[in-house]
């Protein structure tokens, strides 16, 4: 059955088998082959059964999207996303991108005011005080750094400087070099690899298997066998691992992709695209692109153009309607 429906403003009410399409005054319920769209004081809402999809979109732009196994919520620079596709995803962003915490698999990581935490089945990397405080563990690999305070620990030595100058070094297989420097500096040399502490405050360990660097002013570079970390004083953070790439500018930029989701977030404009086809782009403020590749919507205020399954294409511009539907 063909449909075909254009309305000019004004109040209407069309039926036919399986279908129905309904105006009044701005406000619009279209349901065609068990798919619906409905605008109703400023929000849109699209459904579609068959295809699992729900989609609303109100007059202030929030965003709440069911997709499959995806769902996305926005609202203004507050963003939720989860996909059970894969190895699963959570990612929720707020404050500009000034607090994040995502789930990826088995890895972990939050940002939330200078603190870091990335965490997976290998590494357990926290930093606070924008980068004063440090905690690490990988392998056999223990680092901790806390307000002028040094440990290392592995399972071949042990190394403690506090906070007074008191100096600890305990090992369990030589050779071991250490040299005390008229600069106030400390270098020590083992089987397993080097460590430096400098006047200035900068804190290096550099193994065959692992290395750290802090500046001292907030800057931190981390490498294992698995894992890659970058954290700057501006709130900038870099995550490599195996399985994902992310990066936080400390602006209201973030970059996210795993093997089923690749997420770019600036401020308030939201990309997301998916594995299995799924496609979103939205603004924060009410423009908002979408395809699944069953349903192709895109808006922009009141402006819409859905395309749906079976050739349904619903165009909404203000009180003008036009339905067809093959």
């Amino acid at each position: 059955m063909a449909l075909s429906v254009v309305l000019a403003g004004g109040v209407a009410s069309v039926s036919a088998q399986q279908s129905e399409v309904e105006v009044s005054d701005g406000d619009v319920d279209i349901e065609l082959d068990g798919q619906k769209v409905e605008r109703k004081g400023g929000t849109l809402q699209i459904e579609d059964d068959e295809a699992e999809l729900d989609f609303e979109l109100d007059s202030d732009g929030k965003l709440d999207l069911e997709s499959r196994q995806l769902e996305v919520e926005q609202d203004g620079d507050d963003v939720e996303i989860e996909n059970d596709d894969g190895d699963g995803l959570d990612f929720e962003s707020s404050d500009d991108g000034a607090r994040i915490d995502v789930e990826s698999g088995d890895v972990e990581i939050e940002q939330s005011d200078g603190d870091v935490e990335v965490e997976n089945d290998d590494l357990d990397f926290e930093t606070s005080d924008d980068g004063d405080r440090v905690d690490i563990e990988s392998g056999d690999v223990d680092i901790e750094q806390d307000d002028g305070e040094y440990e290392v620990d592995t399972d071949d030595f042990e190394f403690d400087l506090d906070g007074d100058g008191k100096f600890d070094f305990e090992s369990l297989e030589g050779p071991v070099d250490i040299e005390f420097n008229s600069d106030g500096s400390i270098e020590i040399e083992t089987e397993r690899g080097e460590i430096e502490i400098s006047a200035d405050g900068s804190f290096e360990v550099d193994f065959d298997d692992l290395e750290y660097e802090n500046d001292g002013d907030g800057d931190i570079e981390f490498e294992d066998a698995d894992n890659e970390i970058e954290q700057d004083a501006d709130g900038g953070l870099e995550v490599e691992t195996g399985d994902l790439e992310y990066e936080n500018d400390g602006d209201g930029d973030v970059e996210f992709e795993d093997a089923d989701n690749d997420i770019e977030l600036d401020g308030e404009d939201l990309e997301v695209e998916t594995s299995d086809d799924q496609d979103l782009e939205s603004d924060g403020n009410g423009r908002v692109e979408f395809s699944d590749g069953e349903n192709d919507i895109e808006v922009d205020g009141d402006r819409l153009d859905f395309k749906g399954r079976n050739g349904l294409n619903v165009e909404l511009n203000g009180d003008d309607v036009e339905v067809s539907h093959d």
